[in-house]
């Protein structure tokens, strides 16, 4: 439902905006940070209240023995709960939604919940302690209505704490060729530190668990790199009228994108509504000029909106944000709606980072698409160039029978503060490189937070869940790095106020030079593990930071699960349908046939996969054999695909994105077919194809990887070709696969090379063979 506020359109429960002021002023700005705190905060109360009374027995037990009935109401004025041993329905007023899927969800519930969220100005706190009813009320500032919502916790003598406060940060989210942006002419080799001599210097460093370190100068010494010059250390980037610039003293050597932003800031297209005065602008209008020019190249991508100038001249692919991977049969029909108008030049592929992206936009459509986003609760904002990408959590979040928590709300509240409820988020829009981050919630790591620059591993500490945390992770064209240990435990009180710091310390110090070395782990290796650590705990909002537990809930000889075909979920006599989507390509015909399927069998929700497949939950085991045989199952989306289909992840390729040297996804499904008809293996290998060194296709996690180049074929002509890593492992035991051979053209070179490496190291039988030892 949408309701008007003075000349804005609200989405309740989402607090999105379609339409925008024309100018951007302090005043203004205050303002907005004061409508974020009524809507934000009432946004965490309301799901904290509703999740925790569903779990009023537990502490941080990832299996409550009883669940929401999938049928639980999910209207706006009512929902079911378990209370006294009776499921009881609480009564809402005013139009509050729930946040996706609480009604199937359980929440961690510690003796006490407090959401620090770093302030500015005000600071306030309410606390209900010893009740069984906890009333929270907020009033919205823009509309001056106030609207009380009341929530049946079972606190058992506990006081409920909240905190609420202006938040002077909030979040956005990106990516940038199809998936990274490179500076060609800025390329150099790696002279970084090895991963093994970081988590040397960081087990060097670390002190006990318990111990809490103060920052501060007169801590200098114990801090190592503590002779860094202070100036060093101070912000590269300070407030201006709302939004965040580099200093001018700052700017000597900076990247040809920084002065992008630079001379004009990206995130007023969507905020100060400049998407729809370029929207009316013709190409031929928009190329005469480079502020334009860069508009429809560069700044666009902080809406979601890349330009695809090399393939599709005009043309744009677009970038949803989708926390965990949860989506509706609402969004899946609308976002079908819009790439059907297109015609062959609109599809649709799920990402490496469980997300969706629709392709053929074009610029006059943009201002009506992002409006019919907010509609359904969806967003593309801050989803392409610096910025905080799509939060991962675990897409059996939920459901599963041994996670170890629920990972939704988490990644909704993280997706929430980077992108401040889809109204654009400019304190942390300015970000030197792009930003990945993710929470765990299983055993099998489904999460890959070994690849993220921010990943909460869940533990306790002294009876408290929380995270430690690993930070770092990334790919680029001249290094990979995985991982590593911040040395430091936090509540799950804390996610936010963590993401914040660690988000603020990589915008305020992280290098705008050469682009292929300003993603975080630069910045990790440039002051050291303990300097990096000390400018994160400086921006906590209490300036401290607990050391990491030992007490890790993730069990590291978890043997992986498949998630593919029909399983269990913890809520009895409900199953899930995992599908696998081949290279993650879909058209408009195929998202409104799994809305539907969504809608008839399951509750209308979908689960996108890191692996670029898509789950149904919620399916009654007595529907189960009518879902399998539906036809989009039968022939295209199967649930038990051939073992090598199973594992094949493809990124674009050059047939749209312009950074890519090679086909891809065509390709990889015809050479795993080929491959398939000649070897023969009993588990299944996961095969990675990237289009070039940007790596969105994550080869270097691939059992078999394939990186885009161009090579020489037998006879000496240039050919499209790959290099073929080998060796990567996901999970607790993760390692980046090495290169292979290099330069192998993609013709029958390939094929030969990839069954010999099947037989060679994955127990694969040709199939010649095979017959042979049957007769």
């Amino acid at each position: 439902m949408q309701r008007r506020i003075g000349s804005k359109w609200w989405w309740d429960g989402w607090t999105m905006m379609s339409a925008r002021c024309t100018a951007w002023t302090n005043e203004k700005h205050n303002s907005y940070l004061a409508s974020l705190e009524a809507s934000f905060v009432k946004q965490l109360h309301h799901s904290l209240g509703l999740l925790s009374a569903c779990s009023e027995q537990h502490t941080h037990d990832p299996s409550p023995s009883q669940q929401l009935p999938l049928n639980a109401s999910c209207s706006s004025d009512q929902f079911k709960v378990l209370q006294d041993g009776f499921w009881q329905r609480i009564k809402f007023e005013g139009t509050q939604p729930l946040p996706y899927n609480a009604a199937g969800s359980h929440f961690v519930k510690e003796s006490s919940w407090r959401h620090h969220l770093r302030c500015s100005s005000k600071h306030s706190t309410k606390i209900s302690a010893d009740l069984r009813e906890c009333s929270t009320s907020s009033e919205e500032l823009l509309s001056g209505k106030k609207r009380i919502f009341t929530h049946r916790l079972s606190i058992s003598g506990q006081p409920c704490v909240f905190h609420e406060c202006d938040q002077d940060a909030v979040g956005n989210t990106a990516e940038v060729s199809d998936q990274n942006f490179v500076d060609v002419d800025q390329e150099e080799k790696s002279s970084s530190l090895s991963r093994s001599k970081r988590l040397k210097m960081n087990a060097a460093d670390s002190s006990t668990n318990d111990q809490i370190v103060p920052s501060g100068d007169m801590f200098a010494a114990e801090i190592p790199n503590a002779g860094i010059d202070a100036a060093r250390l101070e912000p590269r980037v300070e407030e201006r009228d709302g939004y965040w610039v580099m200093k001018e003293k700052f700017r000597g050597g900076i990247n040809p994108s920084e002065k992008v932003k630079i001379e004009k800031e990206p995130m007023k297209l969507f905020m100060e509504n400049g998407v729809e005065e370029l929207a009316k602008m013709s190409i031929e209008e928009i190329e005469k000029c480079k502020v334009t020019k860069d508009d429809l190249d560069t700044r666009l991508k902080w809406l979601g909106l890349f330009h695809r100038r090399k393939h599709q001249y005009g043309r744009f692919m677009m970038r949803l944000k989708l926390p965990n991977g949860v989506t509706t049969s609402a969004q899946t029909r609308y976002l079908a709606s819009v790439i059907r108008k297109y015609g062959k030049e609109g599809c649709a592929d799920v990402t490496t980072r469980q997300n969706w992206q629709i392709r053929g936009v074009v610029l006059p459509d943009v201002p009506d698409i992002l409006k019919g986003l907010a509609e359904v609760g969806l967003t593309s904002l801050q989803s392409g160039m610096d910025n905080a990408r799509n939060p991962v959590g675990n897409s059996l979040a939920g459901i599963d029978p041994h996670e170890i928590v629920d990972t939704r709300l988490y990644t909704n509240l993280l997706s929430q503060y980077i992108t401040a409820n889809s109204q654009g988020n400019p304190t942390i829009t300015n970000l030197p490189r792009k930003w990945n981050v993710c929470v765990v919630g299983s055993h099998d790591l489904y999460e890959h937070p070994h690849i993220n620059d921010l990943a909460y591993m869940p533990a306790t500490k002294n009876g408290r869940f929380g995270f430690n945390l690993l930070v770092g992770g990334f790919f680029s064209p001249k290094r990979c790095a995985e991982a590593v240990p911040l040395d430091a435990w936090v509540p799950a009180d804390d996610l936010i106020p963590v993401c914040k710091a660690v988000l603020e310390a990589y915008r305020d110090l992280g290098s705008r030079g050469n682009r292929q070395k300003t993603r975080i782990m630069w910045l990790i290796d440039e002051l050291g593990i303990e300097r990096f650590r000390s400018e994160v705990e400086k921006r906590m909002p209490q300036q401290q930071l607990e050391r990491s537990s030992s007490e890790d809930l993730v069990q590291k000889q978890w043997k992986r699960r498949d998630y593919l075909g029909v399983h269990p979920q913890k809520q009895e006599g409900y199953s899930f349908v995992g599908l696998h989507i081949p290279v993650g390509r879909v058209q408009a015909d195929d998202m409104d046939e799994l809305a539907r399927l969504a809608d008839k069998y399951g509750s209308g929700e979908l689960r996108l996969t890191v692996e670029q497949n898509i789950i149904i939950p919620n399916v009654e085991n007595s529907n189960i054999e009518s879902l399998l045989k539906e036809s989009l199952l039968v022939e295209k989306f199967q649930p038990a695909p051939p073992i090598l289909m199973k594992g094949l992840v493809a990124c674009t390729g050059n047939q749209f994105c312009g950074q890519a040297i090679i086909e891809t996804k065509a390709r990889a499904i015809k050479l795993t077919e080929e491959v398939e008809r000649r070897v023969s293996v009993t588990r299944a290998v996961r095969m990675h194809w990237t289009g070039c060194p940007n790596s969105c296709g994550q080869v270097q996690v691939a059992d078999i990887g394939f990186m885009g180049c161009m090579t020489r074929d037998r006879n000496g002509k240039i050919v499209e070709g790959v290099d073929v890593y080998l060796g990567g492992r996901i999970g607790s035991d993760s390692h980046l696969g090495d290169v292979y051979k290099k330069g192998v053209p993609c013709d029958e070179d390939l094929v030969n090379l990839v069954v010999d490496i099947l037989v060679n190291y994955f127990g694969g039988l040709p199939r010649e063979r095979e017959e042979e030892e049957e007769l």
